[in-house]
């Protein structure tokens, strides 16, 4: 697979302009075109595999492929008997803790109470304090009063006591039945596979009643109508891309080309195919793509109208022909596997010999 060239594809063709009774040719002013080609394959805009975040057995898909779902919808379901019934149990102990609010209510009821008792014991003290010291009354009715005064201020506070406790207490269990109910609740939510976002259903790769583990994939999603071009761009050739150039794609399942643009290159080496991966965005209309088709790849580098071009098969050496003055040195530029550039030595009119 040639890594540069002239695209065919636009109708970049060389022309030879050959003498019927000689092995004569002369260069032609074409337009040229760099290209760096990658090997590519086309995939859903904003695709993901989705996975199982527990493993279990596979009840049922929710969706068939090709379906549309949104984000949050069902698609499939775990076994999760286990956390079906710990969800019950948290939610019943929430229900235990919420009904010790009642017991809450009772007391805060009794304090309002003791507070107005020990109001009234307060001023019958004190009025008959007053009075045992004016001379009216005796001892005996003062130590009454005061008794029963200081029993109510102790009834008092062993209520504020009481609820004090009972509210960190009922606090508490709630607290812990809710933190129960979440994490239960979250569990339970694990056995059930959702949608992340918007898009297409594209393949369904596990059987129902199969295990399954989260290291394997449940569905593919994607975008129903916008796909992306993935490519492996050779380490030699990554000091020439930059985003925005345009590419031109060809896939195995469809005669004509695409167009697309290069929407991001990773800055990232892999060290295994030692190429860099990139990302373009299809510009030109196409019909309905499919994730995993396989493509190549031209990033169009530069552009040059009219330029004066030479088979390759007439060069003696690296920048020298045989015409029919004799041997010229040129000086080339842009060069591919089919033709070079020359930028001066010989022009139009020049008759150069092909070699036999």
């Amino acid at each position: 697979m040639f890594r540069h060239g002239f695209l065919p594809l636009l109708g970049l063709l060389f022309l030879i302009s050959c003498q019927s009774d000689s092995n004569f040719i002369k260069a032609e002013k074409r337009d040229w075109v760099e290209s760096i080609y990658a090997s590519s394959k086309v995939q859903a805009l904003n695709q993901y595999a989705h996975h199982s975040d527990v493993s279990g057995r596979l009840l049922q898909y929710h969706v068939k492929e090709g379906d549309m779902v949104e984000a949050g919808d069902l698609i499939a379901e775990i076994d999760g008997v286990n956390t079906e019934t710990r969800l019950k149990i948290a939610k019943s102990q929430r229900e235990q803790a919420l009904s010790g609010k009642s017991r809450i209510d009772e007391l805060r009821y009794q304090i309002i109470l003791s507070k107005n008792v020990l109001v009234q014991d307060s001023a019958d003290f004190y009025r008959q304090k007053r009075l045992y010291t004016s001379g009216v009354g005796n001892k005996v009715q003062l130590e009454q009063r005061e008794l029963k005064y200081i029993q109510s201020k102790t009834q008092l506070v062993s209520l504020q006591t009481r609820y004090k406790s009972l509210q960190n207490e009922i606090n508490a269990q709630l607290k812990q039945s809710e933190q129960n109910v979440e994490l239960a609740q979250n569990q339970s939510n694990a056995y059930r596979i959702c949608a992340l976002r918007k898009g297409r259903v594209y393949e369904l790769r596990a059987t129902e009643g199969e295990l399954i583990s989260p290291q394997q994939t449940i569905a593919l999603i994607g975008d129903a109508e916008h796909f992306i071009v993935e490519m492996e761009i050779d380490e030699r050739d990554i000091s020439k891309i930059k985003p925005e150039q345009e590419v031109i794609v060809k896939l195995d399942a469809y005669p004509n080309t695409f167009k697309a643009k290069l929407s991001s290159v990773s800055p990232h080496l892999d060290a295994q195919t030692q190429t860099f991966h990139a990302e373009a965005r299809f510009t030109s209309s196409h019909p309905q793509f499919y994730p995993g088709l396989t493509a190549e790849s031209n990033i169009i580098i530069q552009k040059k109208s009219q330029v004066l071009v030479v088979p390759n098969s007439v060069l003696i050496n690296e920048n020298t022909v045989e015409t029919s003055e004799g041997e010229k040195s040129i000086l080339v530029g842009l060069r591919n596997t089919q033709f070079v550039e020359v930028v001066s030595g010989i022009d139009e009119n020049t008759e150069i010999i092909v070699p036999k």
